[in-house]
């Protein structure tokens, strides 16, 4: 089992003055995200929190006084205007508070819905300006997971926000109407109350902290829950006989997070026992007073049925606004995550006046003694790397795993910056170049393809998303990467949707996949052609069509081979052997078997192999 990250033990002190405002802050801008938004919604929903929190007491004034007028006709027969329009204002108090009550629960359920839609998508947008290097980092994998699983808490961040509004006011209004009779019995409710309000605030940094401590150990039984979604995954682990192993594993991690938390929660709910115990005292104290008072004629029944309603909303308001409060503070430290997520700048920053590049030409790119090192890595993945892509270029890279190929493509990309020498683009340091203009001019296929559950037709049609898919272009993209043979034998087409796990989807084989993938490169009619093993897994006489049609791309377009064929790289304008992370020999097919080197001595092993089959 993956060694658990152990949590930290300390119990979190309370925030600093300092850590509170950034808590401030970091809410207030989830709260100002929302309202831009859906700034009628917030208003709206504002109004009925004012309305609905004040609403509680008026109704319990109107009762009292009402009752205290029953009293006094009582046995009188005498039906009075006064009490005609207070039982009017009671029964309309209650219509009232019942209908706003169901518009409030409905306007809350579409904030929550809003307010979930704008932070998601926020969230995408902020999780693609990140660099790849900074997704690769522990501690920003952990932020980035923290956040993912928690959008829906920014949806009860922003209606509890709304909640906490009207119950304050609830409060507030409770506690003048109490205070304005029998302040020190306001004051005593209240102060009855605080210690639990402490202890809430407490166990939610207890909490929270529990949380942060354990992100790594949570993505570790995500990662694990990952081997048994996917059908492709589950078939080895039942082959490999890995179900009891694997499921193990999981639930040893699982059940010591959950173990931790039981314990932490059952403190809380020891310790909160004993705070209710004080909090009910000094409100049971208050109503027997209230008693005493109209035993001894001092208070009206009326206005003991007002007080008595009183102190009831006061503690309940006040109960729940520690109760809330509790949780949205847990909630605001989330927000603090979020805001630092959305707030965090990518590290490969772009020049305010980047050169936007033409896509009608294609650019001369050039390595100029390039060096790059993983973060954290004891030696660089490339050292000292010169080479130029002139407009036209065939060029294909070689060499063994590790070598650094798939580490220069990369940078080439600009996924990473070099660590040393720089990238131009036409002369151009390519952090001074605008990165959209220059990924236009760019057709990339990657081993790890995206594979995306649409339509064939769209999926093709991800190449170039600039105007509507072209049916023809798709058709022709289709042909020249080896895919409309399997496409045109579905009932449906290019209109077949990919993805088994949906009604009517269909599975494809690794090699369609990548048909597809390569397809998509060709329907993006690019500039510029980056193709990382991309016929892997397609079968010899497929591959050979298509490396054909890519050696038949026009004369100013350039393209970039990484295979480990030798059969499919042989015919490129030029070779580049890399070993250990620098160019060890460079060259055509023919040059590079006279050196008698690397790339011959591979060649020929490689060749060696099909020649005795």
């Amino acid at each position: 089992m993956p060694a658990l990250t152990p949590p930290k033990t300390r119990t979190p002190e309370a925030p600093t003055p300092a850590a509170a405002r950034e808590l401030f802050r970091s809410s207030v801008g989830v709260l100002k995200l929302v309202a831009r938004a859906n700034p009628w919604l917030v208003v709206s929903i504002l109004a009925m929190a004012i309305i609905l929190g004040t609403l509680p007491i008026a109704e319990s004034a109107v009762r009292g006084v009402l009752i205290n007028h029953i009293i006094a006709a009582a046995g009188t027969g005498t039906w009075t205007y006064a009490i005609a329009g207070l039982l009017a204002g009671v029964i309309a108090a209650a219509y009232l508070s019942g209908v706003l009550g169901r518009l409030d629960n409905f306007l809350s359920q579409v904030l929550w819905q809003r307010t979930r839609e704008v932070v998601e998508f926020e969230v995408i947008r902020a999780k693609t300006t990140l660099s790849l290097e900074q997704h690769e980092d522990p501690k920003m994998s952990n932020l980035v997971q923290r956040v993912t699983e928690r959008t829906g808490d920014a949806s009860q961040f922003a209606t509890t926000t709304i909640d906490l509004i009207a119950v304050a006011i609830t409060a507030a209004t409770a506690s003048i109407a109490l205070a304005t009779a029998y302040w020190w019995l306001a004051l005593l409710v209240i102060v009855g109350l605080l210690p639990q309000m402490v202890y809430q605030n407490k166990f939610s940094r207890e909490l929270w902290q529990h949380n942060t401590s354990n992100t790594e150990n949570w993505r570790h039984f995500w990662r694990m829950r990952t081997y048994f979604w996917a059908a492709k995954d589950i078939t080895e682990v039942k082959l490999f006989d890995l179900i009891d192993h694997l499921v193990g594993r999981a639930r040893g991690i699982y059940s010591k997070l959950i173990d931790e938390m039981v314990a932490l929660r059952g403190s809380q709910f020891r310790r909160s026992i004993f705070l209710a115990v004080i909090s009910q005292t000094t409100i049971a104290a208050a109503l027997a007073f209230f008693v005493w008072e109209v035993l001894h004629g001092r208070l009206q029944v009326g206005t003991l049925t007002f007080l008595f309603a009183a102190v009831v909303t006061l503690s309940g308001s006040l109960v729940r606004l520690f109760a809330m409060s509790g949780r949205q503070y847990e909630l605001a430290l989330f927000m603090a995550d979020l805001i630092k997520l959305l707030e965090t700048p990518s590290s490969m920053e772009q020049a305010e006046n980047a050169r936007i590049l033409p896509i009608s030409a294609t650019p001369t790119i050039a390595f100029e003694n390039v060096s790059f090192t993983y973060p954290d890595a004891e030696k660089p993945a490339l050292q000292n790397v010169s080479f130029a892509l002139k407009p036209g270029d065939k060029l294909a890279l070689i060499g063994i795993n590790g070598a650094g190929k798939t580490t220069l493509v990369k940078l080439l990309c600009r996924l990473y910056d070099p660590t040393e020498g720089r990238i131009t683009v036409d002369g151009t340091d390519l952090r001074e170049v605008d990165l959209r203009s220059y990924y236009a001019l760019f057709g990339v296929l990657f081993q790890d393809f995206n594979r995306y559950a649409m339509p064939i037709r769209e999926v093709i049609g991800l190449g170039d998303v600039t105007g509507a898919i072209d049916d023809e272009r798709v058709r022709e993209a289709a042909k020249q990467s080896e895919a409309d043979k399997f496409v045109t034998a579905f009932s449906r087409g290019y209109d077949q949707l990919l993805g088994k796990d949906f009604t009517d989807g269909v599975e494809l084989s690794g090699g369609q996949w990548q048909k597809l993938a390569i397809a998509r490169v060709f329907y993006r009619n690019t500039r510029i052609w980056i193709l990382d093993e991309p016929t892997a897994a397609v079968d010899a006489e497929a591959e050979a069509r298509i490396f054909d049609r890519i050696e038949k791309l026009p004369k100013d377009r350039s393209a970039i081979v990484i295979s480990h064929r030798f059969s499919t790289v042989r015919n490129a304008d030029r070779i580049l052997v890399l070993k250990d992370g620098t160019v060890s020999e460079e060259g055509s097919h023919e040059e590079l078997m006279q050196l008698s080197g690397d790339y011959a001595r591979l060649f020929t092993l490689q060749a060696g192999r099909y020649a005795d089959r």
